[in-house]
């Protein structure tokens, strides 16, 4: 059982970010990695996940793994229709 503490230490303390990964937005990805981590908190991103066929699959469990996600919401653009938006945030290829 000395193996299950850590993991749930780590589940408990994960936070999932769900924010734009191009060299625009590279300082605040940094930025929300050094404020989580000072927090002692542990930032997970579908950076660490290799390409693969069951990418999506990878993803939803790294999700599930964690406590809290962060949604940087910052790149929402309309789509040309008042009724919807796209949010330009994840590959998943």
């Amino acid at each position: 059982m000395p193996q299950r503490e850590p993991q749930r230490r780590r589940e408990r303390y994960s936070v999932f970010l769900n924010i734009p990964y191009d060299s625009a937005f590279e300082n605040l990805y940094l930025a929300y990695i050094a404020g989580l981590s000072a927090f002692g908190l542990i930032p997970r991103a579908t950076l660490e996940i290799p390409t693969s066929q069951r990418r999506l699959e990878r993803i939803l469990k790294l999700i599930q793994e964690c406590a809290y996600s962060i949604h940087d919401l910052s790149r929402v653009q309309l789509d040309g229709k008042l009724l919807g938006c796209r949010v330009s945030i994840c590959r998943l290829n």
